[in-house]
């Protein structure tokens, strides 16, 4: 027994020179020690973390080693105080923290909202006889969510009979297509002074036949009226635009049958008109010469005319203006003219010459459409767009002529389909694209241009397709992308010269069915002759 009580004695004493041992990191004599292991007690803060500052704690070793650690600050934690938006102003929520006192304030602003007829009600619109509405420009629902008016949903007041009169807040950015079709007690429509609106949609008004006056604020940011949005309102004498007005198109039929006007000024900003706007509106109609006006706009003629005489201070040759003038064969447009509308001189097929002076910046949707006996047009430095279709079928046209300095940015798709005299084309370093389709059926058509400083980037789909008589083509090096059947048919090509580099070549995306183009000699950097 006296042995075993030794051991355990000796043990524990082994134990505690093994401790002893481990808390001695220095040197004794020489000799090294065993690495010391600490054995820290629990964190004490130092310093309390708040806020927007960080804290401290530490921790203690038997040995008397302290460690010390930053605690993340709190952050804030706010609590609210809210103000909500009202009719006339926006609401306010006031952020204070709890804990520190902070604040900041946060502005809320209404849900936008479309009113459409499912909701109407929510605005104050019932239905009840001679309701008039004014749209506030917010509102609250019933559930407490607040919103902010900014548009006018598509058939949103259709039919509403008893409906007279409407005040639209300035927030109101859009009324959508037949928003107030054959509202047919609907007597004035009422626009704020700074009205936001951009757009009116396709029949908005249609069949308003009450409707007697609609006024546009000064600042109004206006900028289309849609198809037929004021047709059959037979009752309308004025429609006032603001000074300022930015309006630029009138769609087509917008106040067909508009019987009773008698007063409307076109803003100078209106670049185009569509076909039949004011047909039957005769008392805003002056005739000169065969040819019909509303202002300064020319939007009808007579048939019988062979050649247009047309006034000085015209600014628009609105949609199908000439569209009917079979017997026409020419015409000088004045200087001053910007624009010429769609189809203004569609199918005048013994129109042989025009003149389009440097002031247009647009020709329009089909403008010359089946003018099968015009020969030669000059595009002047001045024109922006071709549009789509605008001398599709020109089938004797031999020669088009763009200014040395012109403007010209795109040519639309067709715009120059079936053009079976072209002979030759020149396109002008300021265009960008080549729509689908723009030459497609020009079978007589040799050669296609392009200048040194060629800004073009695209020929698109179809561009030359079926231009059999095509042997060569200048390509500028910024080109980035050649269409699918863009030369399709092109059989007689033989040669490209292209302004870049083989390796540029390389990198161009060709669409698929363009052997002609691919299987032509390439001659590559080439400069073209000035």
């Amino acid at each position: 027994m006296k042995k075993a009580s030794l051991l355990v004695v000796l043990l524990v004493l082994a134990l505690c020179l093994l401790t002893l041992a481990a808390c001695d990191s220095g040197s004794n004599g020489g000799e090294t020690t065993k690495e010391h292991i600490c054995s820290f007690g629990e964190w004490a803060i130092i310093r309390e973390a708040t806020c927007t500052e960080m804290g401290e704690q530490e921790r203690t070793c038997a040995c008397g080693e302290k460690e010390t650690q930053n605690i993340d600050a709190l952050g804030h934690n706010y609590k609210s105080a809210v103000t909500e938006p009202t009719a006339t102003k926006n609401g306010l929520a006031v952020y204070t923290c709890f804990e520190c006192g902070d604040s900041y304030n946060e502005v809320i602003k209404p849900i936008d909202f479309t009113v459409n007829s499912r909701n109407r009600t929510k605005i104050g619109y019932t239905g009840e006889m001679g309701e008039q509405l004014i749209i506030p420009d917010v509102f609250c629902d019933n559930d407490g969510i607040w919103y902010r008016v900014t548009g006018i949903y598509d058939r949103a007041f259709e039919d509403c009979s008893n409906l007279t009169s409407i005040t639209i807040p300035d927030g109101v950015t859009s009324v959508g297509d037949r928003a107030f079709e054959e509202c047919s007690a609907l007597t004035s429509v009422i626009f704020g002074e700074n009205s936001q609106l951009k757009s009116i949609g396709d029949y908005v008004f249609k069949e308003c036949s009450a409707l007697t006056s609609v006024i546009f604020g000064e600042n109004s940011q206006l900028k289309s009226i849609g198809d037929s949005a004021f047709e059959e309102c037979s009752a309308l004498t004025s429609v006032i635009f603001g000074e300022n007005s930015q309006l630029a198109s009138i769609g087509n039929y917008a106040f067909i049958g508009c019987s009773g006007l008698t007063s409307i000024t076109i803003p100078d900003s209106v670049t185009s008109i569509g076909p039949d706007a004011f047909n039957g509106c005769i008392d805003v109609i002056q005739i000169e010469n065969g040819i019909s006006y509303v202002d300064k706009w020319i939007i009808d003629c007579d048939t019988d005319i062979t050649q247009a005489v047309i006034r000085e201070d015209t600014v628009g040759i609105g949609g199908g203006a000439f569209r009917r003038c079979d017997r026409l064969t020419s015409i000088t447009i004045p200087n001053g003219v910007m624009s010429i509308g769609q189809a203004a001189f569609a199918n005048c097929d013994n129109l042989t010459s025009i003149t389009i002076p440097d002031s247009v910046t647009s020709i329009g949707y089909f403008a010359f459409d089946g003018c099968s006996s015009l020969t030669s047009i000059a595009i002047p430095d001045s024109v922006r767009t071709i549009a789509d279709f605008a001398f599709d079928g020109c089938s004797s046209l031999t020669s088009v002529v763009f200014g040395e300095n012109s403007q010209l940015i795109s040519i639309g798709n067709k715009a120059f389909y079936e053009c079976y005299s072209l002979t030759s084309i020149t396109i002008p370093d300021s265009v960008k694209i080549i729509a689908d389709y723009v030459f497609d059926g020009c079978s007589s058509l040799t050669s296609v241009a392009c200048g040194e400083n060629s800004q073009l980037t695209n020929i698109f789909n179809y561009a030359f397709s079926g231009c059999s008589s095509l042997t060569s083509i200048i390509i500028p090096d910024s080109i980035m992308g050649i269409g699918h059947y863009a030369f399709n048919d092109c059989s007689s090509l033989t040669t490209v010269y292209y302004m870049g580099s083989e390796e540029e070549w390389a990198e161009i995306i060709i669409g698929w069915d363009n052997p002609y183009l691919t299987n032509a000699t390439i001659v590559y950097n080439y400069v073209p002759e000035e």
